[in-house]
C-alpha cells in the first residue's frame, strides 16, 4: 500500500528531506506536477476572463482590470489636457482652424465620453464585491484555516519536532494556500489603491454612490473587513516563511530569479514592439482592450498586461524556493535539492492520492480558486 502513497505515508525517498513530507498523511502534503499546476491557472484565467468580456466587454482578469483602468485613466487626463490647449494645439497644426476646431474638439469629446463609460465600468468591477470575495477570499480564508487545524496533530507525529512540524505546516500553505492569497492579495492591493485614490486624478469623474440603505452600507463594510480579515490572516501565516525560508533560497539560488526577469523583460519588450504593429493590434489589442482606448495607449497597456503576467506567475517561483528549504536546510547538496524537488511532484502517485482520498480532492478545488 505504501508503494504509491494511496493509503498512509510513502518511503522516505530522499533522506536529506524533512521527514515529515513523507511520514505525515500524504493526502494532506501531496503537491501537485508542474504541469497541472499551469492547465490549472490557464482554466482559471480562461473562466475569469470571458466572465468578464460578458459582463464589461473586456477580455481581462480582474487584476489585468484593475492595472488596465491606470491607462484609461491617463486617456481621461490627456484629453482633458488637449482640451483645455484645443487652440493652441489645432493653431499649431492646421492654419484654417474654426472647422477643423469644431471636427477636433467633437472627436475629443467622444474619446472622452467613451472613456468615461470604460472608467465606470472598471471601477465598478475592481470595487469591493461580497459576491467576488465569496468566490475567491473566502476560499483562501478558509483553506488557510483548515491547515491549522490540521497542523493542531503535528507533534504526535513520527519524527515530529517543533522544527520539523514548523517546516511542515509552511509546506502545506506555500503549495495550497500561497498562489491563491498572493493573487487575492494583489487585487485587494488594486481595490483599496482604487477606492482611496479615487478622487485623485481631479478628472470630475462621477462619484461612486453611497449606499442607499443602512443594510447595503453594513453589507459594503462587512466586505472590505471580510477582505481585510483574510488578508491578515493568511498574511501572518504565511509571512515568518518569507524571512525563513523564502528570501534565502531566493539568494542561494538567486540565478533562477535573474533567469525569470529577463524573460519577465523579454515579454515586455516583445509586447512594446507588438504594440507598434498596426496590423497586429487591430487583431490582439482588439480582443485584449476596451474599444474605447486609443492606440497611443497601447504600449502602455501592453506594459500593464506583463506586469499582470509577472505578478500571476511569479509566486510559483517562491513556492518553489520554499520547496527547495526543505531538502537544503536538511542536509541535501545545492544541485540535487533541484532535482529531489522535481521529482517530488510525481504524476503517478499525485493521481493516486487523488482518487483515493476526498481531502486531496478538496485541496485542489480550494487551490483552484
Amino acid at each position: 500500500m505504501n508503494q504509491n502513497g494511496t493509503i498512509g505515508p510513502i518511503p522516505i525517498h530522499y533522506q536529506n528531506a524533512n521527514p515529515l513530507l513523507y511520514t505525515l498523511a500524504q493526502d494532506h502534503t501531496n503537491i501537485q506536477p508542474y504541469w497541472i499546476m499551469i492547465l490549472q491557472i490557464a482554466g482559471l484565467h480562461l473562466f475569469s476572463r470571458l466572465r468578464h468580456l460578458f459582463k464589461y466587454g473586456v477580455f481581462s482578469t480582474t487584476l489585468e482590470i484593475g492595472l488596465l483602468r491606470w491607462a484609461v485613466l491617463y486617456q481621461l487626463k490627456t484629453v482633458n489636457n488637449v482640451l483645455q490647449r484645443v487652440d493652441d494645439f489645432v493653431g499649431n497644426f492646421v492654419h484654417n482652424s474654426e472647422s477643423a476646431r469644431e471636427r477636433f474638439i467633437k472627436e475629443m469629446e467622444r474619446i472622452k465620453s467613451h472613456t468615461h463609460e470604460t472608467n465606470e465600468k472598471f471601477y465598478k468591477k475592481i470595487d469591493f464585491d461580497l459576491i467576488d470575495y465569496i468566490i475567491h477570499g473566502l476560499p483562501t480564508l478558509g483553506h488557510a484555516i483548515w491547515y491549522c487545524y490540521i497542523q493542531s496533530s503535528c507533534m504526535s507525529a513520527e519524527q515530529a519536532t517543533p522544527w520539523n512540524c514548523y517546516n511542515a505546516f509552511g509546506y502545506r500553505l506555500f503549495n495550497y494556500v500561497f498562489v491563491s492569497y498572493w493573487n487575492f492579495s494583489f487585487v485587494f492591493y488594486v481595490q483599496l489603491i482604487a477606492f482611496i485614490f479615487k478622487d485623485a486624478h481631479n478628472l470630475n469623474l462621477p462619484k461612486k454612490k453611497q449606499p442607499k440603505s443602512i443594510i447595503k452600507y453594513v453589507s459594503f463594510v462587512i466586505t472590505v473587513g471580510l477582505y481585510f480579515i483574510t488578508w491578515a490572516f493568511a498574511g501572518a501565516l504565511l509571512l515568518p516563511y518569507m524571512f525563513t525560508h523564502v528570501i534565502p533560497m531566493a539568494f542561494a539560488y538567486g540565478f533562477m530569479v535573474v533567469i525569470y526577469f529577463c524573460l519577465w523583460g523579454a515579454v515586455l519588450f516583445s509586447t512594446q514592439i507588438l504594440a507598434e504593429l498596426p496590423k497586429f493590434t487591430r487583431i490582439v489589442f482588439y480582443i485584449f482592450l476596451p474599444r474605447s482606448l486609443t492606440g497611443a495607449f497601447y504600449s502602455i497597456s501592453a506594459a500593464l498586461y506583463s506586469t499582470a503576467l509577472f505578478i500571476n506567475t511569479f509566486p510559483i517561483l517562491l513556492t518553489v524556493f520554499y520547496n527547495y528549504s526543505q531538502y537544503l536546510y536538511y542536509g541535501e547538496n545545492f544541485i540535487y535539492t533541484m532535482s529531489n524537488e522535481f521529482n517530488s511532484r510525481d504524476t503517478e502517485i499525485y493521481f493516486a492520492i487523488f482518487r483515493n482520498s476526498v481531502n486531496e480532492k478538496l485541496h485542489s478545488l480550494l487551490d483552484f480558486v
